[in-house]
């Protein structure tokens, strides 16, 4: 094996953070819903991946739950309690520099966003690129017609426009979101 395919290989294995299957007790935790809520939605889902054991199976009567259905188990209502994959984000906002920054040069960028919105959530994180050069991604509770002009206002203040590309989509699956800035 090259060294090239071995690299690749260590960095696959060495990104791969997230579970892939929660238990009943983990989705109520992440989710904010009552034991009832989770029984009842899980009874639903069972006969709807009836056929599909890889998304949602029950072993030794404890459910195992693939962390792409976390999403379907979120409250309809206000929940009970705030988590950060219940927030109701609407806009994943990633922004990537030619240059290089350091984390602290960006922390101060994303501290000016957040101070233009003060009542909108936000929650985000730095990483580096392979060769190097530090990156932004953020969820906010904001749409992304909303808060794009303003991101990119604050990042012409501080990066040339032809600097920076910013990117800002809607959320599809917001616990997907959070698990991708927490690895």
């Amino acid at each position: 094996m090259n060294t090239h395919t071995k690299k690749q290989l260590e960095d696959f294995y060495g990104n791969k953070k997230l579970k892939e299957y929660y238990s009943s007790n983990r989705i109520m935790e992440l989710t904010g819903i009552s034991e009832r809520t989770f029984r009842y939605r899980v009874k639903e889902l069972a006969e709807q991946y009836k056929g599909v054991p890889s998304l949602l199976h029950k072993k030794d009567r404890k459910w195992r739950i693939h962390y792409s259905l976390v999403d379907v188990f979120q409250s309809k209502y206000v929940p009970r309690e705030f988590t950060l994959h219940n927030l109701s984000w609407k806009s994943f906002i990633t922004w990537n520099t030619k240059d290089s920054y350091p984390e602290e040069y960006h922390q101060q960028i994303i501290k000016e966003v957040m101070d233009h919105f003060e009542t909108s959530n936000f929650f985000s994180a730095v990483e580096k690129t392979r060769k190097g050069i530090n990156h932004v991604h953020l969820v906010c509770d904001l749409s992304p017609s909303v808060i794009t002009s303003k991101i990119d206002e604050v990042l012409q203040k501080y990066i040339g426009k032809r600097r920076y590309v910013l990117e800002v989509t809607p959320v599809i699956k917001r616990s997907q979101s959070i698990n991708y800035l927490k690895k």
